[in-house]
């Protein structure tokens, strides 16, 4: 017997990975049991990588602050996923380019309004992310670490996941 709290995470997961679609785009979440061990430099780091093989590369960022993506590669942001659930933008707009062919979609003050939309704004968003499953070859979500070490949002509807860990005691 599944709780109200489960079923709810169930359905949002379902929309999530509809959002995310199932074509040709590798899904793959990055994760960590804590902060500071070098997750975001590690999807950095492999984006970078993927890009300089000719892959279309976009990164999910789940973060706030300086330390998240946009901020060490010195991109600024004006548009995020919040943007979008609140019809300010279209998701196209709120995908910025960064260095090394990166893409971000700052989605660290979206992700967490996910789980009250309504059904015409999942439509809307399911759309605009099945747009950009033409575009991009990766997705890679730099998940925000939540409370007891948890996945984000977008993460917990992926596949594939690598889990960045420290060797420090």
């Amino acid at each position: 017997q599944h709780t109200r709290r489960e079923e709810n995470d169930r359905r949002q997961a379902e929309s999530l990975r509809r959002m995310l679609g199932r074509g040709a785009t590798n899904l793959v979440s990055v994760t960590a049991g804590s902060r500071g061990v070098g997750k975001t430099s590690a999807v950095i780091n492999i984006a970078a990588a993927l890009s300089a093989r000719g892959s279309r590369v976009l990164v999910i960022d789940e973060n706030h602050g300086p330390g998240n993506v946009a901020g060490l590669l010195g991109v600024r942001t004006w548009l995020d996923l919040n943007c979008v659930i609140h019809g300010v933008c279209a998701l196209d707009d709120a995908v910025m380019q960064g260095p090394f062919g990166i893409a971000i979609l700052p989605a660290a003050g979206g992700a967490d309004a996910l789980t009250g939309l309504s059904d015409a704004e999942q439509e809307r968003l399911i759309a605009g992310f099945g747009r950009l499953n033409n575009r991009f070859d990766f997705v890679l979500i730099d998940a925000q670490c939540g409370e007891g070490g948890s996945p984000g949002v977008f993460s917990r509807s992926v596949p594939d996941t690598i889990v960045v860990c420290s060797g420090a005691k």
